[in-house]
């Protein structure tokens, strides 16, 4: 019998989890064969996997009718179902967790999404999400971690273009100078297409060279 090449992902120190969650599929003990068989290590959980998983199956009508009728609103039938699900896998990966002492053996839940619904409803108008109060706060506090992570891959050469890009677009985001003057003055420099100035109204021409 050939050996299963997801098991081999582990020598390696990968470790392979399932982006997705569903009753109907904890209950069947599905999840217990991928973890004893294709080494299944962990599962994510988010607001748009429970979406799916709510919306496109039955899994969750009775205990919706019972949450209804103890007349709870869609927020708290939400997060009953979330936690219950979210406990009945976590109670599969328990053995898991405890042969590998808490490396492996966990069920992630996201809660980015349910932060960024939260702020459109506070502002349905919102431009960006960096101007709300508290997903802007959270940024700040963790610039510092994004910055380390993307100062230590140039300094080893490993291209992290996502983070990268995030970590510009979130400092032009905040900046009211950006370094377009600097275009500007390379253009004037190639083609005297002159250019313009914050301290002063007009448009101007330099002589780069001196001359």
């Amino acid at each position: 019998m050939a050996s299963n090449p997801l098991l081999k992902l582990q020598d390696f120190g990968q470790s392979i989890w399932l982006d997705f969650i569903r009753r109907g599929l904890i209950a069947s003990g599905q999840p217990r064969r991928l973890i004893a068989d294709d080494g299944l290590r962990g599962v994510t959980s988010n607001p748009s996997i429970f979406e799916k998983a709510i919306a496109g199956s039955r899994d969750y009508d009775e205990a919706i009718r019972a949450l209804v009728l103890e007349g709870k609103g869609l927020d708290e039938m939400y997060q009953a179902l979330v936690v219950e699900d979210i406990q009945r896998a976590a109670d599969l990966f328990r053995s898991l967790y405890d042969e590998l002492e808490g490396r492996d053996g966990f069920v992630s839940r996201s809660d980015l999404l349910e932060k960024i619904r939260t702020a459109f409803q506070a502002r349905s108008d919102l431009p960006n999400l960096l101007l709300d109060r508290q997903l802007s706060h959270e940024l700040n506090e963790r610039q510092a971690d994004l910055r380390a992570a993307v100062r230590t891959a140039a300094t080893f050469g490993l291209p992290v273009p996502g983070f990268m890009a995030s970590l510009a677009y979130f400092d032009g985001y905040r900046s009211a100078w950006l370094p377009a003057n600097l275009i500007q003055a390379q253009r004037d420099y190639f083609g005297a297409h002159t250019y313009e100035r914050v301290d002063a109204q007009g448009v101007f021409h330099t002589h780069w060279n001196g001359e």
